[in-house]
Formats: structure tokens, sequence, C-alpha cells
């Protein structure tokens, strides 16, 4: 019975990090939008502000949602 229970932690697993990568994507396209509008100028300064705003400020929280995500996907349910 090992086997059987190694598939369904599996699924749980996977579910979760699925989930995690479907919130993720919305959010990210919300935010890069958001950029895009704010700072719409495209030259090599917009370009290092885009990058400097992006890690920032998204890349902690982005960070954070992920790691999180990822806690709960490989946390044990009894």
């Amino acid at each position: 019975m090992p086997c059987k229970e190694a598939l369904v932690c599996f699924v749980h697993c996977a579910g979760r990090m699925a989930t995690v990568g479907l919130l993720f994507g919305p959010l990210a396209h919300i935010w890069y939008r958001y950029l895009d509008r704010r700072i719409p100028v495209r030259n090599i300064y917009t370009v290092l502000k885009k990058v400097l705003v992006d890690q920032g400020v998204a890349g902690p929280v982005f960070l954070a949602y992920f790691f999180a995500g990822e806690h709960l996907s490989f946390a044990i349910v009894d």
C-alpha cells in the first residue's frame, strides 16, 4: 500500500502546485500591464527603471507568494 499513499500524496502536491501556477500567471500579467501603463516610453533608461521597480516591488511579493505556495504544496496532510 505504500505506492497508493505516495500516489495520493503526489496528486495532492501536484494539484496545489498547479493552483499556485494558475493564480500566479494572472497576477503577473496584471502587474506587468500596470507597469507598462505607468512607464510607457521604451528606451534604455525606462527599461532599467522598469527592471528596478519590478525587482524592488514585485520581486519580493512574487517570491513570498511562490514560497508560500510551495510550502503548502509539500505540507503533509493527515
